[in-house]
C-alpha cells in the first residue's frame, strides 16, 4: 500500500536520513518520512543543498526496488507523477527540468532525489508551497522559485497532499507511463540549452539542442557540429540561458 505508515516530524535534519533509519528499523515499502522543516536537506549533486521557501511539503517514500518496472529512471517517473498532480489538481503550468526538477512557469517548484538502500529505493520529494516575495530572492537558490500557493488558495495541508502524490506515484508504478508523456513535458525541448556534465571539481560544459529522451531516459542532445550525444548524468544550466 502506498502510502503506508507516515512518520512525521516538525523538524529534522533530512527526511532522506530519516528514511534510512526507518529501513534499518525494519520499516518497508510504502513508508513515508515527512517533516515541516529540514535543517540539512540535500540535492543530487555532491555538496548541493535543498533550499526550500518559507513553507514546503517534504517527504521521502520508501519503495521496493522490484516495484519499479519502467525502462527509464525512477527520478523521471516521480517527476511525471508530480506533473500529473500539479496539472490536474491545481492547473499549474509545469515542465520537467532533466533530470530531477519540476518547474512551474519556468521557476523551480519541486526537486527530487533518489537514493538506494539494500532492496529499497528512497524517493525524496520537496515541493515548495510558499516562497519569499519576490519569488527566489532569498537564500542560495540557483534558480527563481515558485510555490504551490500561487495556484492553490488556500494551500493544501501537507498530509493531504502527500497522500495524493503517493497515490499518483502508485498509479505510475502500477502502469508505467510511456516515455512520450515525459518527453512532451521536458523544459527546453527542441531549444538550445547549456549543460553541465561530469562532477565537481572538473565539470564539462556543452551547448546543444535538446532533442528528447532515449528509451532508457538518457538525454539526447545535438551539438553544433551535428553530432548527437546521449547523456546519462549532468544537468541543464540556466545561469547563462533562461
Amino acid at each position: 500500500m502506498i502510502p503506508g505508515v507516515i512518520l512525521h516530524k516538525e523538524e529534522t535534519e533530512s527526511t532522506m536520513d530519516d528514511a534510512r533509519a526507518a529501513v534499518e528499523a525494519g520499516r518497508g515499502h510504502g513508508t513515508v518520512c515527512s517533516a515541516d522543516r529540514q535543517r540539512r536537506g540535500r540535492g543530487r549533486m555532491p555538496g548541493r543543498r535543498w533550499e526550500n521557501g518559507e513553507a514546503a511539503i517534504l517527504f521521502t517514500l520508501i519503495l521496493r526496488r522490484d516495484s519499479v518496472s519502467s525502462a527509464y529512471p525512477l527520478t523521471q517517473l516521480l517527476a511525471l507523477a508530480l506533473c500529473r498532480r500539479l496539472e490536474g489538481a491545481y492547473g499549474v503550468p509545469v515542465r520537467i527540468k532533466w533530470p530531477n526538477d519540476v518547474l512551474a512557469d519556468s521557476r523551480k517548484i519541486a526537486g527530487i532525489l533518489v537514493e538506494t538502500q539494500g532492496e529499497f529505493y528512497l524517493a525524496g520529494i520537496g515541493l515548495n508551497v510558499e516562497v519569499p516575495a519576490p519569488a527566489g530572492s532569498g537564500g542560495d537558490l540557483r534558480r527563481p522559485a515558485a510555490g504551490l500557493a500561487e495556484w492553490a488558495a488556500p494551500p493544501p495541508r501537507p498530509p493531504r497532499e502527500i497522500h495524493a502524490l503517493c497515490e499518483e506515484i502508485r498509479r505510475c508504478l502500477h502502469t508505467p507511463p510511456p516515455l512520450a508523456e515525459i518527453t512532451r513535458r521536458l523544459a527546453g525541448i527542441r531549444s538550445e540549452v547549456n549543460l553541465i556534465t561530469g562532477c565537481p571539481p572538473s565539470p564539462r560544459r556543452i551547448t546543444g539542442t535538446l532533442l528528447g529522451l532515449a528509451e532508457d531516459g538518457a538525454l539526447r542532445v545535438e551539438l553544433p557540429n551535428g553530432e548527437i550525444q546521449t547523456l546519462y548524468s549532468g544537468e541543464i544550466d540556466y545561469a547563462e540561458k533562461s
